[in-house]
């Protein structure tokens, strides 16, 4: 990032009146050139889960981004551990390679437009089929949480069944012996694809907050969350085996 232009947008935070500080490149703000500094200045008026990342070109696709969450005056003192979940897909490759491979430009067959490095990052069989038809021309090599997940190395002469992992997921918080429900303030700061999230267990998870705001409690199986979007996702505790999907 050291010589890239740069600027910061703010999902959830209103600005009203305060637009040069929402970061939409060439559009509210002009990008902040290497080497300079910008000190954003915001109202914290509107609580919830809310979350920042780079709008220019997709750097966002390359981790900047982050979790950016405002408690009411009495959150604090509710009796409810939460933690926030930032999720998102990951390539084993730079942003701009991704671009360079420009994989949403359809060219006369498929190879034609799959151009640079970055459509390579992983094979064919990995890249998204949903029955049969391709629903992304991107692949995803892994699902990250709270920038943990695994990856799986290509297959090669000393991992020909694809079993060597380079990171894993396993991430520790700390939670009170008299929790009961756990609060996961999550947000899918991803590029291109839905997540789904559930319990393990099978246990019943519920939506109390959608993008900020606080709605009629929803409880399902699991919950589907967009690119974007931020839920407040609740389940009993203790978990077996203290984990989550």
């Amino acid at each position: 990032m050291l010589y890239f232009l740069v600027t910061l947008h703010w999902h959830g935070l209103h600005q009203v009146d305060n637009f040069w500080n929402d970061g939409a490149a060439m559009i509210s703000q002009c990008p902040v050139d290497s080497h300079n500094e910008f000190t954003y200045v915001m109202r914290a008026d509107n609580s919830g889960t809310h979350w920042y990342h780079s709008h220019y070109g997709i750097q966002r696709a390359d981790g900047l981004h982050g979790a950016f969450i405002i408690l009411e005056e009495d959150q604090d003192a509710e009796d409810m551990s939460w933690m926030p979940m930032v999720l998102t897909d990951w390539w084993n490759a730079d942003s701009t390679f991704m671009a360079a491979a420009d994989p949403f430009r359809y060219g006369v067959t498929f190879g034609a437009r799959m151009t640079g490095p970055g459509a390579t990052s992983c094979k064919t069989e990995d890249k998204v089929f949903l029955t049969g038809v391709k629903v992304s021309s991107l692949c995803v090599d892994s699902i990250l949480a709270n920038g943990r997940g695994h990856y799986r190395r290509p297959a090669s002469d000393e991992n020909p069944d694809r079993q060597l992992f380079d990171f894993s997921v396993a991430k520790e918080f700390l939670v009170s012996e008299t929790t009961k429900r756990i609060q996961l303030k999550t947000i899918h700061a991803g590029f291109e694809f839905p997540l789904l999230v559930r319990s393990a267990d099978g246990r019943k998870v519920s939506v109390t907050a959608l993008d900020g705001r606080r709605t009629i409690p929803e409880e399902g199986d699991g919950i589907f969350i967009g690119v974007g979007e931020t839920l407040n996702i609740e389940v009993d505790f203790p978990l077996e085996n203290n984990r989550l999907e």
